[in-house]
């Protein structure tokens, strides 16, 4: 395996995998790289200036626990692996993020202490999934037997070039599919299925059957807030719901139903009257109507 990555300023950073199966621990030369871009690219390049030299063996491990009473552990401290995919420096820091405004809570006073217990919930999850995802492509990336290679090759041609399969590999590396749905501090309440009525009207508050499914194609509790909702402000302006959005406060989005009734209006006025008096500091609130 021989990975390319053009930075700026007409410099490359290569990482290669050995085929030495010593304990070797000693810095590559540029000549051993040069052998190496020679063999594996078939191409005419000259390595020179070398800026770093390294050599260094993949570790896949990953602590119990998150935290231990008030020591908690976040990033390389919690989880050591392969550098396929280049997922450890964002994980890291949404472990960091994730941590960060709970104990920021909990300090002021504003949360309970067992606020803290979720971090290791959502985010330990997060970091099995990562460690089994960067594992289980590096060995894929770093076989050795040829036959083998070659059905990964041609196997790999095909998978890749399916829509479906692209679009899964995105949304994995972009990390925007990262869900927190098991975890303590998230739930989701939805009335019964007995509740919703028959019918096309949606003049009424009490929802029809069709808008009750429909319930179930937005994300759910946990997951990501998807970006792609055009909101109009009250003063007239479209904005993409990720400018409305704080990532230093939490926000309160309340969506009324089908129907622009009265009554719903006043109902999320009041909620959001409510959350404002109580923690104006904290949250922004923002009615969502049709």
């Amino acid at each position: 395996l021989l990975a390319c990555f053009p930075l700026p300023g007409e410099r490359w950073r290569l990482i290669a995998s050995s085929l030495d199966t010593e304990d070797n621990l000693a810095p590559p030369t540029l000549a051993e790289f040069q052998q190496i871009v020679d063999e594996r690219t078939q191409r005419e390049s000259r390595l020179d200036d070398a800026a770093w030299l390294a050599r260094f063996r993949i570790h896949c491990r990953q602590v119990k626990h998150y935290r231990s009473g008030n020591v908690f552990v976040a990033g390389d401290a919690a989880h050591l692996h392969s550098p396929v995919g280049g997922q450890g420096l964002n994980t890291g820091i949404q472990d960091a993020h994730n941590l960060g405004w709970k104990l920021d809570l909990v300090s002021r006073g504003k949360a309970p202490p067992e606020l803290l217990d979720s971090y290791h919930l959502e985010r330990h999850a997060v970091g099995v999934a990562l460690l089994r995802g960067t594992d289980f492509a590096t060995r894929v990336a770093t076989i050795k037997h040829p036959v083998v290679r070659a059905v990964r090759n041609s196997m790999s041609r095909f998978l890749s070039s399916l829509e479906v399969v692209q679009q899964r590999i995105t949304r994995n590396v972009a990390e925007l599919t990262l869900s927190y749905a098991g975890s303590p501090i998230v739930a989701e309440h939805r009335s019964s299925m007995f509740r919703p009525r028959f019918g096309e009207d949606e003049s009424q508050e009490r929802p029809t059957v069709s808008a009750w499914w429909a319930f179930d194609s937005a994300a759910g509790a946990g997951q990501r807030a998807p970006d792609g909702l055009l909101l109009r402000l009250g003063t007239g302006e479209s904005v993409r719901l990720a400018s409305v959005i704080d990532g230093k406060r939490h926000t309160l989005l309340l969506f009324d139903g089908r129907a622009p009734t009265p009554e719903g209006y006043a109902r999320l006025a009041g909620v959001a009257r409510a959350v404002e008096r109580s923690w104006a500091d904290l949250i922004d609130v923002h009615v969502v109507v049709p």
